[in-house]
């Protein structure tokens, strides 16, 4: 089964590219085949990113293909099943459009970065109003993003998410210079220093992204028959 992970967000800057390409870099790390598919045609980031790369450990097993319209968005994941590729990872544009929507659609799991300020949580509720227009509420989460590690910013900031009425991912990530410093040399934080606190960080984040893939209505029923036989 391909699992499709997005990340969504109206505004620039919260971390969707950094959050598609270390996760994307750690599913592969870990054995999985894995496609990036970035949307956002006007910043191209995560495809200039993985064309500066050139490392040899996870080249063998992860791509990236652009996409622009809806229609090859589909096409592509469709190619993506077919081959039995393990993940796919979208970055979406930062735009309310058909394009954004279909990602939604089609995924397993939906991220939904949120940074530090006021600002960057008022464009959340386009967003969310999305998310629960298409009934995709149940695959949603949010994972903050950039916070003040020596503050109480990421408890505030979960306080001010819990009234959207989306899991929150129990982790998050902080403001390390690490992040900036992968993403120059176009690796991830794991590839760049596995022993950083921003990889600890991401780690933490890939666990929780598998646990989340994993919970379905037909494994839980199933865990629950073979538990009652024992």
């Amino acid at each position: 089964m391909t699992d499709i992970i997005c990340a969504v967000g109206k505004k620039g800057g919260v971390g969707k590219t950094t959050i598609i390409t270390n996760l994307a870099v750690q599913s592969a790390l870990d054995g999985d085949s894995v496609l990036i598919i970035d949307c956002d045609g006007e910043t191209e980031v995560a495809e200039s990113w993985f064309n500066m790369r050139n490392i040899e450990s996870t080249s063998n097993n992860i791509f990236l293909v652009p996409v622009r319209t809806f229609s090859t968005l589909n096409e592509v994941v469709e190619k993506a099943k077919q081959t039995k590729i393990d993940k796919v990872f979208i970055d979406t544009p930062g735009t309310d459009s058909n394009l954004v929507s279909e990602c939604i659609k089609l995924s397993t799991l939906i991220i939904l970065p949120c940074g530090a300020g006021g600002f960057e949580l008022l464009t959340l509720t386009k967003s969310v109003n999305s998310i629960n227009r298409l009934d995709k509420n149940s695959e949603a989460a949010f994972v903050i993003t950039k916070q003040n590690a020596k503050s109480n910013e990421a408890l505030d900031t979960r306080k001010l998410l819990n009234g959207f009425g989306i899991n929150i991912c129990p982790h998050h990530t902080t403001n390390l210079k690490a992040y900036r410093d992968a993403a120059v040399s176009s690796m991830s934080v794991e590839e760049f220093d596995s022993e950083s606190k921003a990889a600890f960080e991401m780690r933490k984040i890939y666990k929780w992204m598998l646990s989340r893939l994993t919970k379905n209505p037909i494994q839980k029923s199933l865990k629950e028959i073979t538990n009652g036989e024992k």
